[in-house]
């Protein structure tokens, strides 16, 4: 799909083919003219208008076209950033929430990727009169405590696995770890220690840290490596095999939990909610747990122990109760 098109020459067009997932570009003429784009076309993410940007030369008029159409309408920004102003960026935000029907959580998610972006292009030279974001606040929504899976819900996960030991594999190394999906596609076959039951990750800011994976995740890690030696530890199942992207794994954790009929919404990160609630829940301590998620701060491991309402409901019926 195209972002923009029908323009004459000293345009760039972006395209963004979901398949390959990554960005290409086509001259049309000069590349002195306008430059197009849309922020939340398809699966466009931040990282991708990063690389986008870099390809805009300073002098370029660079306009910004963030669209969204529904049965309600269509809200639509189509000037150059320049002239965009925090008036602008609101009623688009109000027109965007309006028409796609989203919550107030995912508007604040589309406006902090406005204020990256705009925070890049500042930095970048395109912003003469300043960076309009800096007045457009935060969007105010309830933060609800995120349930964790209960044990029942985590073996219906493993049931619904099967016999298919790929899936099993990864299911069993989200819930043993903790890690985060990204550390998980990015784990290699040479960083594991079958002896030691551990693998070596690299989390947030290339900080690498040991996880450990238990005896079920070993056990379905052999079956599953069988005699690789090296490389990505999971592989798409299409060829030419390479390894899997944080958005299949989504995927793939997604259609199991399908399959085992849980009525929540499963995701990596609920697994990775899940692995510290049920650590919490059985007595770890916070310093420990900080060290195996990879937080900078005990702090934002200290989040997990106040959602955790079974540990609270232990440690009363253990220092209080009668």
């Amino acid at each position: 799909m195209r972002a923009g098109t029908g323009r004459k020459s000293r345009t760039l067009i972006i395209a963004y083919p979901k398949a390959k997932n990554q960005v290409f570009y086509q001259k049309a003429g000069k590349l002195k003219g306008t430059v197009w784009f849309d922020v939340f076309r398809g699966s466009v993410r931040f990282a991708f208008l990063m690389r986008i940007a870099a390809h805009i030369p300073q002098a370029a008029a660079l306009t910004i076209r963030c669209g969204a159409c529904g049965a309600h309408g269509a809200a639509m920004v189509h000037q150059p950033v320049a002239e965009i102003t925090d008036t602008d960026i609101r009623s688009f935000l109000d027109e965007y929430e309006r028409i796609r029907q989203i919550k107030k959580r995912t508007k604040d998610g589309k406006r902090r990727i406005l204020s990256s972006f705009f925070t890049y292009l500042l930095n970048n030279g395109h912003l003469p009169r300043g960076n309009p974001m800096v007045r457009v606040e935060a969007i105010e929504y309830t933060k609800t405590v995120r349930q964790a899976l209960t044990a029942r819900e985590v073996e219906k996960l493993r049931i619904a696995c099967g016999s298919d030991v790929r899936d099993n594999a990864i299911l069993e190394v989200f819930l043993a770890t903790g890690c985060r999906v990204s550390e998980v596609a990015g784990m290699k076959i040479e960083d594991i220690d079958i002896k030691e039951e551990c693998i070596r990750v690299l989390g947030k800011g290339d900080k690498e840290r040991i996880v450990f994976l238990g005896a079920r995740a070993i056990e379905f890690l052999e079956q599953y490596l069988g005699d690789r030696r090296s490389g990505p530890v999971f592989l798409s199942l299409r060829a030419p095999h390479q390894g899997v992207k944080k958005n299949a794994l989504e995927n793939i954790i997604r259609k199991i939990a399908e399959r085992a009929g849980v009525e929540k919404r499963v995701f990596p990160h609920l697994l990775r909610h899940t692995f510290a609630t049920h650590a919490l829940n059985k007595g770890m301590p916070l310093a420990g747990l900080c060290d195996l998620m990879g937080h900078a701060s005990v702090e934002t491991t200290r989040i997990y122990a106040k959602n955790s309402r079974q540990k609270l409901k232990y440690d009363y019926d253990l220092y209080v109760s009668a």
